[in-house]
């Protein structure tokens, strides 16, 4: 029987920099990492980092409810009962239900949209230890000179560090993709779906790309969308 939803140990066991995590809609990715961030946080403090390509995809009216699948109070085993979205940063806390207001809160996860930063960015953050690039693919269009944005947007995240994990992760609307240029990813399309590959560079830099397996129906509606026959 299939999983219902993306398992992300097995690339997280490769331990490379960057993680390129492509595959259908709905099937967890974008979930994954951010577990994973929000676990990473709770253990060692460290922080995490949410981009998108353009300033109007980190709007609070867009993003707000992010983190609202989680279960805040029992992943912090009490510590913490609520996430909220203020000023571009994801702050976690404790929160009184019945006096409506916050006993504490903290930031925990900083956001960035490639198109803005250079005139967003501000001073260092302190240790951010993943950075999410959400739906890096696209059908649209790239912005000129992407990649270099996005080198920048780590560049001022990571500062001088050496344990930043990166996370880019699309749905497979394309396979087109100034990254895998950069990158020097040349048989993307050569990929099956299930599959993981790791590539390693003469400077030691590792790059982990999976191709996530069908998974099994997350939604009702779904055998409107699925064309493949019997």
């Amino acid at each position: 029987m299939k999983p219902k939803y993306y398992n992300i140990q097995p690339l997280l066991e490769l331990n490379a920099e960057y993680n390129i995590i492509m595959g259908e809609r709905s099937n967890g990715k974008t979930y994954s990492v951010l577990k994973l961030m929000i676990e990473n946080y709770l253990k060692n403090g460290t922080y995490g980092a949410y981009v998108r390509r353009y300033a109007d995809e980190i709007l609070a009216a867009n993003i707000k409810a992010l983190f609202q699948p989680f279960d805040i109070e029992k992943l912090s085993k009490g510590k913490y009962n609520k996430i909220q979205y203020r000023g571009r940063v994801f702050e976690i806390g404790k929160y009184d239900e019945e006096k409506d207001k916050w006993i504490s809160k903290e930031p925990f996860c900083f956001c960035a949209a490639l198109n803005t930063w250079e005139n967003a960015k501000g001073p260092d953050r302190g240790t951010v230890d993943v950075i999410l690039f959400d739906e890096f693919l696209t059908r649209r269009f790239y912005l000129t000179n992407e990649f270099l944005s996005f080198q920048n947007v780590l560049s001022s995240f990571i500062r001088d560090r050496e344990n930043a994990k990166i996370f880019l992760v699309g749905n497979t609307v394309s396979f087109y993709s100034p990254y895998f240029e950069e990158f020097g990813l040349e048989n993307i399309k050569e990929m099956e779906p299930g599959s993981l590959s790791c590539f390693t560079f003469q400077n030691g830099t590792k790059i982990a790309v999976e191709y996530c397996e069908s998974v099994g129906d997350t939604k009702g509606s779904a055998k409107f969308f699925n064309f493949n026959p019997t």
